[in-house]
């Protein structure tokens, strides 16, 4: 009913249910709002710190905890769905982005 502004750094996740997208926050808050995956992610692409693993998921990838060939799981301990196939795109991107960040992985 009206506009929110979200700050990316607080954003963990963002999941599309039909023509709802849900923007979880790093406080545990839930927004909703009206779209369309592909919108959202056509304006989040400047921001390199988002990874999109599924149609219907973006994921910001600061909040990464694990990744397992079935899933990604982020500091709330939500986890994200990875489709059969992509978890090494998934994993390197994710490592790309951590080393280039000069970020510790194990």
């Amino acid at each position: 009913t009206g506009i929110s502004r979200i700050e990316l750094d607080r954003l963990l996740y963002c999941e599309v249910l039909g023509r709802t997208l849900l923007f979880h926050l790093s406080d545990g808050g839930v927004l909703e709002s009206t779209g369309s995956m592909d919108d959202l992610a056509r304006q989040l692409a400047p921001y390199e710190i988002f990874l999109r693993p599924h149609r219907s998921y973006l994921v910001n990838m600061e909040y990464i905890q694990n990744i397992t060939a079935k899933s990604i799981t982020v500091e709330s301990l939500a986890e994200v769905p990875l489709p059969h196939g992509r978890f090494t795109a998934v994993r390197d991107q994710y490592l790309e982005y951590s080393f280039a960040g000069k970020k510790v992985v194990l």
